[in-house]
């Protein structure tokens, strides 16, 4: 991942421009991005840019960044709209199939992602959208989705990492924000041969959008 810093250069520089950064920056970050990238250089922004102010917004909706009055959003790469200029913030990603060890026992495991079907999954939907998120695999050269079933479909992703903790099914998340449960044997991936990596974080902005400083 970049230094703090770096991410704060960025954010400043995306509408003021000058030696010394001044004006308000208006921010739209997904909740797990704001998270990981956004809230740890809260203080040293606040000290590196006085004069600038964050004005931040957190949801996971994919809003339209100009149309939102936004000056620069924080994504992954494939939700990235045209004409943005993008720095990326870290590697790429990949999302897990995940669940407790007692759920595999109970259930077994799938051998394939269309076995998911099969099985008692935790589901998320995207704000705004009517149907749940169908999870993405990769299998010869291709992405593919799978519509899960299961008893539960949240727009939360954390309430939903939460579900697969407490055994209500299996649970698809971005393999960072598992690893820790993991490693202490409360969670168990699955399917990892058809979970590729995808393009990760990025600050992103229009060029144009930079103006003096004040």
């Amino acid at each position: 991942m970049r230094p703090a810093f770096e991410l704060g250069d960025a954010l400043a520089q995306t509408r003021i421009a000058g030696e010394r950064p001044a004006g308000t920056v208006r921010v739209h970050a997904f909740r797990s991005a704001a998270q990981k990238h956004i809230q740890p250089i809260l203080k040293s922004f606040a000290e590196r840019y006085p004069d600038v102010v964050l004005d931040i917004t957190i949801d996971d909706e994919t809003v339209d960044i100009v149309a939102g009055g936004y000056d620069v959003a924080v994504r992954i790469g494939e939700v990235i709209q045209r004409d943005m200029v993008a720095v990326r913030l870290g590697p790429e990603l990949r999302q897990l199939a995940v669940a407790t060890p007692d759920y595999f026992s109970q259930h077994g495991r799938p051998e394939h992602p269309r076995d998911l079907v099969h099985h008692r999954c935790v589901r998320w939907r995207w704000p705004g959208h009517q149907s749940p998120y169908a999870w993405e695999f990769f299998e010869n050269d291709a992405w593919f989705g799978v519509a899960v079933n299961g008893p539960l479909i949240l727009s939360d992703k954390e309430m939903a990492l939460n579900a697969a903790l407490q055994g209500v099914g299996i649970g698809f998340a971005v393999g960072d924000t598992v690893a820790e449960y993991i490693a202490q044997g409360r969670l168990v991936s699955c399917l990892e041969a058809w979970s590729a990596l995808f393009p990760g974080w990025f600050v992103c902005y229009l060029q144009q959008r930079q103006m003096a400083p004040a």
